[in-house]
């Protein structure tokens, strides 16, 4: 996969970038919001194996800005043509810019146009900041997973977010 808008760019992740995600797998600041303040405790190698079993409805993705890798996005097949996606903006001043809701909407066209009838979301809620970028593109809640707890015993909510054709709004 490859998606391009001005200086954003989507793109399977390779074997090389492997060294890059387990960085910031491991990094406990960048994962605290999806349940791991720890980090994963993941070896470059692990994550190497992972994206070699990448195909073309489970993938890992690295997202570019001038070149530049700046985060990570992911999509993977949950249910027949019901694809969920993930993303985050690991370097801190990439944030705040329309970037994560740009790519959200690049990610989301591309899967709905190879056939996707649904693309979905989770995320915490208490993260105001991505579920108002969601919910510009189109995505509606569709009601909240039981509580769960993270690495430290804290007690999350996800809330599952939903999006078909019809409700992608083009920005």
């Amino acid at each position: 996969m490859l998606l391009k808008y001005n200086d954003l760019v989507i793109r399977g992740a390779t074997e090389g970038d492997s060294e890059l995600l387990a960085h910031w797998w491991n990094n406990g600041q960048l994962m605290a919001h999806v349940g791991f303040p720890l980090g994963l405790r993941t070896t470059a190698e692990k994550v190497r194996g992972q994206i070699l079993q990448d195909d073309e409805k489970n993938r890992h993705l690295i997202i570019e800005r001038a070149g530049v890798a700046i985060g990570e996005m992911s999509y993977n097949e949950a249910a027949e043509n019901v694809y969920s996606i993930g993303i985050k903006i690991c370097i801190p001043k990439e944030r705040n810019h329309g970037n994560g809701k740009r790519l959200v909407y690049m990610l989301t066209k591309e899967l709905l146009s190879r056939g996707a009838d649904l693309v979905i979301i989770g995320v915490d809620s208490k993260n105001v900041r991505a579920r108002h970028v969601y919910e510009k593109v189109g995505f509606f809640p569709t009601g909240e997973k039981k509580p769960w707890h993270d690495q430290l015993g804290k007690v999350c909510t996800e809330i599952c977010y939903a999006i078909s054709e019809q409700d992608l709004r083009d920005i």
